[in-house]
């Protein structure tokens, strides 16, 4: 069963027992990480975290020109860098 988060920004999976897959899902920008995907997948591994079953974090892509563009250009011109740091809110244990 796929399930979505923020709008089907990404796309979560899970193909084999202890497996989670989650799909970048903006092939329309390239996969180019805004406010939103970089909150999607920020939310994404803290459900693998608590988790206990979950073994191995999949981080896939919708698309075929690229995996992931980097950051999205606009949100920087537009002054949100912030909101691209996601990592500050995964907790590690």
């Amino acid at each position: 069963m796929v399930e979505e988060i923020n709008g089907a920004t990404v796309l979560i999976d899970r193909p084999l027992e202890h497996v989670m897959q989650v799909t970048l899902n903006r092939p329309e920008a390239r996969n180019a990480v805004n406010g939103a995907l970089a909150r999607s997948i920020a939310a994404a591994a803290s459900l693998s975290e608590k988790d206990n079953d979950i073994r191995v974090f999949i981080l896939a892509a919708i698309g075929d020109k690229c995996f992931c563009a980097g950051a999205d250009l606009s949100e920087l011109a537009a002054g949100r860098a912030a909101e691209l740091q996601f990592l500050d809110e995964i907790p590690i244990p």
